[in-house]
């Protein structure tokens, strides 16, 4: 007699897989753990790129700074030129004279200083002033990852003027500093004294071929090497997609006052002691975010700061919330030293913390 075959249990039919719904309550769980973590995962990797961002921005600090070290000290124009104010021959910029600084004397010894920017030899494989140089890109920049991109830019103190402009230095700005009612114009020096408080306002200025180098040295950082600001991040650098190119808006950042009032010119009390914003250009950080190529004013992709790294090398992630009479402040290496012209106020110290 054939024994009877017995057919499967309830439980070996569980073990076959899932139910329907077992699968879904896996589903709910694993997609909830997801959606925990992967902030967390942006979170880190947006950190890790702003430091990343950080280490850069201090390896090109420690550079420059180098470079004025062997300069007596002295900080490099943020633009050489040829010709004068009213018609200039852009030749480079500061950063082709810290090259050498930046590991990267094969291409500084290559480079003709008797040619402007973009008249390099051309008859290379690659062209030298669009040649892409890591350290100076930030990587949370995507437009510097083109040929010839960057994303730090240096002091130039403050501007009247709509930095799109091509033109900018300490002693063609028509402000008017110690409110006498003479200024300065593009072509012709009237007030010496609106120059001299115009070139406290910033690091580095531009240079004429054949006369001296009027930046600021180490030794004239009269508020504070640590209270003074170098480099910022500008995602809206590089107007002509080269680091050569001494144009101001191309190469540096501005603080924009204000030419109140309708006027031409700004009063004295509200260069020290109200930010000189100016009301057609708000320079404050990341403001422009998102704005065209070539403005230059501090911006960045790393979420609500900009990383700046100082004259004393130190490199740090500053709030875009900032208050502006600080931030103006930060620009400044020598608003605070007394002396001519005496009727024009000084700006107030900074704490350490600011």
């Amino acid at each position: 007699m054939y024994a009877r075959r017995r057919g499967p249990t309830q439980n070996n039919r569980r073990c076959q897989g899932f139910t329907l719904i077992e699968l879904l309550v896996v589903i709910v769980i694993i997609t909830t753990l997801v959606a925990l973590i992967f902030p967390a995962i942006q979170q880190a990797r947006a950190t890790a790129r702003k430091n990343e961002c950080l280490n850069n921005m201090r390896q090109v600090g420690t550079a420059v700074y180098n470079l004025a070290t062997n300069k007596r000290g002295r900080f490099p124009a943020f633009g050489t030129f040829n010709g004068s104010a009213g018609s200039p021959v852009h030749m480079h910029s500061w950063i082709v004279e810290t090259l050498p600084y930046l590991d990267r004397r094969d291409i500084y010894d290559r480079w003709d200083f008797t040619k402007m920017w973009d008249d390099q030899d051309t008859s290379a494989a690659v062209v030298l002033n669009r040649i892409t140089i890591g350290v100076l890109s930030c990587p949370d920049d995507h437009s510097s990852a083109e040929t010839g991109g960057f994303s730090y830019v240096i002091n130039a103190g403050y501007a009247h003027l709509n930095p799109q402009e091509e033109w900018h230095n300490f002693d063609t700005e028509p402000v008017d500093w110690n409110g006498n009612g003479d200024m300065n114009e593009v072509t012709i020096l009237r007030d010496p004294d609106d120059s001299l408080v115009h070139q406290r306002s910033g690091l580095t200025w531009a240079h004429f071929d054949g006369g001296k180098n009027r930046s600021h040295s180490i030794d004239t950082i009269y508020d504070g090497a640590g209270q003074t600001i170098m480099l910022v991040e500008n995602v809206s650098a590089g107007v002509t997609a080269s680091w050569a190119n001494p144009l101001m808006r191309n190469i540096a950042f501005v603080f924009p006052v204000d030419t109140a009032s309708g006027a031409p010119f700004l009063h004295t009390a509200q260069y020290f002691n109200a930010a000189p914003m100016d009301r057609l250009n708000d320079g404050s950080l990341n403001a422009s975010r998102g704005g065209p190529e070539g403005l230059a004013y501090p911006t960045s992709e790393h979420i609500g700061s900009v990383n700046m790294v100082f004259c004393d090398g130190g490199a740090r992630s500053i709030n875009e919330d900032i208050n502006l009479n600080v931030y103006a402040r930060l620009v400044s290496p020598s608003g605070t030293k007394p002396g001519t012209p005496a009727n024009v106020n000084r700006q107030d110290p900074l704490a350490e913390d600011f």
